[in-house]
């Protein structure tokens, strides 16, 4: 298994387990569950090599991530905002890692 390919399957592996957490803690909502889902089939396409997969994965963290921020920079809790920080690193590395980038996009 490449590096890319590591790396991304590490990135869903991570939303799956977030969500699950989430859930665990606040109750599992539809968007939770969504987000669940989506971790799940995104870690399916990097294993099958689906090109393009990592884009995908990667705006849906950066969204939700950007969705949250404002709430929580209000109340100021630093778990969520730590949490908030991984999801866009994570974004920014399944989106312009080179060995990510090469994995996915194909020949």
């Amino acid at each position: 298994m490449s590096n890319g390919k590591k790396i991304s399957i590490a990135v869903a592996v991570y939303v799956v387990a977030k969500q699950i957490l989430n859930g665990c803690i606040g109750g599992f909502s539809a968007e939770n569950t969504a987000i669940l889902i989506i971790g799940a089939v995104a870690a399916l396409c990097f294993y099958r090599n689906v090109r393009y997969s990592n884009y995908v994965l990667a705006a849906v963290m950066a969204v939700v991530a950007l969705r949250y921020l404002p709430g929580n920079l209000m109340h100021f809790q630093l778990l969520y905002l730590l949490e908030g920080v991984v999801d866009i690193l994570g974004a920014i590395v399944l989106a312009f890692h080179p060995t990510v980038q090469n994995e996915f996009r194909g020949s």
